[in-house]
């Protein structure tokens, strides 16, 4: 029976046997799913997330506008409530939700020697308060196991 849920459909037809292969890094390696907008990355991000089974870990950004003496009228303009629910290209949400298992894709160049670059695509192996592990599934740096601290990022 096929599904009438367009992102079930999408994510199915492009990984067959998701359920199944989790593990299998190839899969991943070889096939992407391309997304016009922020809302249906985010939907197909949320669906692939809940086939994966564990525990969900949540990382939530700093919401606060730099405290440099020009801002001091933005700080009182932009509430954290407003700041969280903006989106930038090359930035992740407020709340990033990952699991072990999950892939990745990195949206700024951490470490290029590392072959930690914009693009470059991980599965997350552990997942500590501060920092991710994961192993690099795309690129000339395969199979390199890192760790991905947090990082102060700003558009």
């Amino acid at each position: 029976m096929q599904s009438t849920d367009p992102i079930s459909t999408i994510v199915h037809s492009t990984y067959p046997s998701l359920k199944t292969h989790l593990g299998d890094t190839q899969s991943f390696r070889e096939r992407a799913i391309l997304a016009p907008t922020h809302n249906i990355v985010e939907s197909v991000n949320d669906y692939v997330l809940g086939l994966i089974p564990g525990e969900e870990r949540v990382y939530l950004s700093s919401d606060e506008i730099s405290k440099e003496e020009g801002n001091v009228g933005a700080r009182e303009l932009y509430s954290s409530d407003v700041l969280n629910t903006f989106r930038c290209s090359g930035l992740p949400n407020h709340a990033l939700r990952l699991k072990v298992g999950a892939t990745v894709m990195l949206l700024r160049n951490i470490d290029q020697s590392s072959g930690l670059c914009n693009g470059t695509r991980l599965v997350v192996t552990n997942l500590g308060s501060r920092v991710i592990r994961a192993t690099v599934i795309s690129g000339s740096k395969t199979g390199l196991k890192v760790h991905i601290p947090r990082i102060t990022l700003s558009p």
